[in-house]
């Protein structure tokens, strides 16, 4: 049975139990229903608040800056493959996306929020917008 959360909890796994699983096997525990899309200047309450009312409180969510250390090497996170990165593989698993701005809708003018809307679109995902 896949291992649940909601969008208030995060299940992190350690680096170490990560290099002992494949993909697979971390794609068999762990389901993400819906990939969220964002950046960091909107007020944390807002994006919060927002999430509480636009999702259940069951849904599970990936969050790139709660899903990948944002205090390393990012670019060591990433790696060099755009696709092989934890932002598209979380996207891939995903059932839908779910962009989640303020007013001035800067999350579009970031590059990686920008890559996150394309492959959701090549990949025919549901893709939205909500505001706080």
């Amino acid at each position: 049975q896949p291992l649940r959360a909601s969008y208030s909890t995060m299940v992190v796994a350690d680096e170490a139990v990560q290099r002992m699983h494949t993909q697979q096997t971390l794609r068999a525990i762990c389901t993400t229903e819906v990939f969220i899309s964002h950046c960091w200047n909107e007020l944390f309450a807002d994006f919060s608040s927002t999430l509480a009312s636009k999702l259940d409180s069951e849904t599970v969510v990936w969050v790139c800056s709660l899903g990948i250390d944002q205090n390393r090497n990012i670019g060591a996170e990433i790696g060099a493959d755009l696709l092989g990165c934890p932002f598209a593989l979380a996207l891939g698993c995903a059932s839908r996306a779910l962009l989640v701005t303020g007013p001035d809708v800067e999350p579009l003018s970031r590059v990686w929020c920008v890559l996150e809307a394309h492959l959701a679109f090549l990949w025919k995902k549901p893709y939205d917008m909500e505001l706080p």
